[in-house]
């Protein structure tokens, strides 16, 4: 075996059988790995522990005979279901999700896949954002940007975008065209209880760049962030 990086475990859990093994029929799945829709029907896959045979089509027209075989169509994403040829994001998720039960591990294995933080803070928003403004400054963060956005009848909604200069410096010294996707999203909105934040997970930036050392920076940056988070 040869070790290098990825993604480790979530987590234990005991194994469930689902409404239907994976196993009892072959299941292929047609996509792109740029394709957004493709990563949709990935995600709920991956959720439900699913199994599957995984084809990269073409990105022409003229590359996708295979695919006008088995869907008489040209667009991704396409899963077969043993004779059955499902076509669209929405149509292959309600599929997958009437077929395969949950497992244990699915409820952590979506919420990984949200790439975000969400929660509820009792203190207004004003007494939030003076709060999260300490924080970021003690975690070594700058705010980039701040603007106020009108949200309809729930008030004003608050958005900050953050980096981190150690973070920039670094990655801009090898690949300084993804700097921009390594920066944070946090939104924060009035609620009956107080203020509501929901803060983007950075490696959904370095994931969409996939390069080993945005990938490593992005790690040191979530984990500030995540701090940052926790706290409040």
């Amino acid at each position: 075996m040869i070790a290098g990086d990825g993604c480790g475990p979530l987590g234990d859990g005991a194994a469930a059988d689902g409404r239907r093994a994976a196993s009892e029929r072959s299941l292929t799945l047609y996509q792109t790995e740029w394709c957004a829709y493709s990563h949709r029907v990935r995600q709920v896959m991956t959720e439900l522990c699913v199994t599957y045979t995984c084809v990269n089509v073409a990105p022409s027209k003229e590359g996708r005979a295979m695919l006008l075989e088995v869907s008489d169509q040209d667009q991704v994403p396409v899963l077969v279901d043993g004779g059955l040829a499902i076509v669209g994001s929405d149509a292959i998720i309600a599929h997958l999700r009437r077929t395969f039960a949950a497992t244990p591990y699915s409820e952590r294995q979506s919420s990984a896949g949200e790439f975000r933080y969400v929660k509820e803070c009792r203190s207004s928003l004003e007494e939030t954002l003076r709060h999260l403004r300490e924080l970021l400054i003690d975690g070594r963060l700058a705010t980039v940007s701040e603007a106020r956005l009108p949200a309809g009848d729930s008030g004003e909604y608050h958005l900050l975008q953050v980096a981190s200069p150690v973070v920039v410096k670094s990655v801009a010294a090898t690949d300084p065209a993804t700097v921009g996707g390594l920066t944070v999203q946090v939104g924060l909105w009035p609620t009956a209880q107080g203020c509501g934040i929901s803060v983007v997970d950075p490696v959904a930036g370095a994931w969409l760049a996939g390069r080993p050392e945005t990938l490593m920076a992005d790690r040191k940056l979530r984990e500030r962030v995540k701090k940052v988070f926790d706290a409040l």
